[in-house]
């Protein structure tokens, strides 16, 4: 097997450009540039081929709510367009993120769970 993203053979994650923490999807473009879902750190990185480094393209590094955050999360898409939805787990909700923005995503889907008592009326 060949390294292609994070630190080879050391076994530590991290929060560097050159690692990861707890990886959960990837998708790679027609070029070959992996976007890793990096769920533990919170954030995707895009990774352009043969690079040493990758970058951050969503999420902030911490995990919550705002739209420039992402919580605990499982799977990413990659549209044709270079967007990225990302299935987030932690918030109940899936967000998109626009290529070339790495400030904010948008809330495209998300659900509230809630539980109706049934009506007992004359009882």
């Amino acid at each position: 097997a060949t390294n292609v993203a994070g630190l080879p053979g050391n076994g530590v994650s991290g929060k560097g450009y050159s690692q990861l923490s707890s990886p959960t999807d990837i998708a790679v473009d027609s070029d070959g540039t992996m976007y890793i879902l990096d769920s533990g750190n919170y954030r995707v990185m895009k990774w352009l081929r043969d690079e040493p480094l990758g970058f951050r393209v969503a999420g902030n590094e911490s995990s919550g709510s705002a739209l420039n955050q992402i919580a605990h999360s499982y799977d990413l898409y990659l549209d044709n367009d270079g967007n990225i939805y990302i299935s987030e787990y932690g918030n109940h909700r899936v967000s998109k993120w626009l290529k070339g923005n790495t400030s904010a995503g948008i809330v495209v889907s998300n659900t509230q769970l809630t539980y109706e008592a049934p009506c007992n009326v004359g009882r």
